[in-house]
């Protein structure tokens, strides 16, 4: 979070300056944990450049998924069933001005996660080499009725150029991966915007403001709009269980476990989860979702890697990625654990759409 958004959320319901410097010491601590954005950087205001739009949607469940994108995901083809019903086949075509065109052919929206597969076809004459590439991006969660919802929550997770047969031509293959955070989850569907490619470590900051130090290799802006088509994916349960901070309380109220990740959110919609784990990180230095350990039935400790926590006035959510695809049924009969405490299990039933 930026100090002018911080600042901004602080003239809506007017603290204390006490309260002030203990919601940015924990913010600030929390940023700190945030996974690093990858290869893309997010520009809060997209230009305006004008661009010719060709969306050609056409949605139908895969049954065969690229094995990129499971490679991606840690698996390999014996996982391509415990994702296929988060996957969608689509053909969505942006074209800029210059003639360069984004194609985007296959997509996992299973709520917490957008994965799409793109190719682009620069220009001629355009090298599109090896190189750590990156976009502006702008991804906007939408309603119904196909209007904003609300600021996105997510970042991108990553992005990846894959195998290139002919390095020099102005074609180029990737993927790239966002998260959601829980505050999306409502969305219909989203618009993806993206700016000009570059290369990492083309920019610096002068004056607060991102300077670009070389033109972009590809220059355009793109625009995509698609919907939250995949099933949701994994296996919940509600412990409504509490979990002590020091002499506090608050609600475990949902676990659940996907096939790449493990989400645990605190809260009842009651209790005021900010100021309860921000108040026991002042007294302690400890985030709680720091503390969380996953165990599968057979007492096996899962590694995690850390992709987000989040803690408001009413709810509390923390989410992490395996290394690799793992089948929800294995946690069936396990464990996690949170500040020292364990929490069985053992009532883990299928998500429903």
């Amino acid at each position: 979070m930026e100090l002018r958004e911080l600042n901004r959320a602080f003239d809506q319901f007017s603290p204390t300056q006490e309260q002030k410097e203990a919601i940015r010491a924990r913010l600030l601590h929390a940023e700190r944990k945030r996974r690093p954005m990858k290869w893309m950087k997010k520009t809060i205001a997209v230009a305006a450049a004008a661009a010719v739009l060709l969306m050609a949607c056409a949605f139908t469940v895969v049954t065969g998924l690229d094995q990129r994108i499971l490679s991606l995901l840690g698996g390999s083809a014996q996982d391509e069933e415990l994702l296929a019903p988060g996957f969608t086949e689509v053909d969505l075509t942006s074209t800029a001005e210059n003639g360069a065109a984004i194609h985007v052919s296959q997509m996992l929206t299973d709520r917490y996660n957008v994965i799409l597969l793109c190719e682009l076809t620069a220009p001629e004459g355009t090298v599109l080499g090896p190189e750590d590439y990156y976009f502006y991006w702008e991804l906007t969660p939408l309603d119904a009725a196909g209007q904003a919802s609300g600021e996105f929550s997510g970042g991108l997770h990553e992005m990846r150029l894959l195998e290139d047969e002919d390095p020099s031509d102005n074609r180029m293959t990737f993927l790239l991966w966002f998260y959601l955070s829980a505050y999306d989850l409502e969305a219909d569907r989203f618009s993806l915007s993206l700016d000009d490619l570059g290369v990492k470590g083309d920019t610096q900051v002068v004056n607060s403001q991102e300077i670009r130090l070389a033109p972009p290799v590809v220059s355009g802006h793109w625009e995509f709009e698609f919907p939250m088509a995949g099933e949701p994916l994994g296996s919940v349960q509600h412990p409504d269980q509490p979990l002590a901070f020091g002499t506090e309380e608050l609600t475990i109220s949902e676990i659940r476990v996907t096939p790449v990740m493990l989400l645990i959110k605190l809260g009842d919609g009651q209790e005021n989860v900010l100021q309860t784990s921000d108040r026991y990180y002042q007294e302690t230095g400890t985030v709680w979702w720091d503390t969380i350990t996953l165990q599968d039935r057979d007492g096996n400790t899962v590694p995690l890697d850390f992709a987000w926590g989040n803690d408001t006035a009413q709810w509390g959510d923390a989410a992490f990625y395996f290394s690799q695809i793992l089948d929800p049924a294995q946690f069936q009969g396990g464990s996690v654990t949170i500040l020292g405490q364990t929490f069985p299990l053992d009532q883990l039933t299928p998500v429903e759409s």
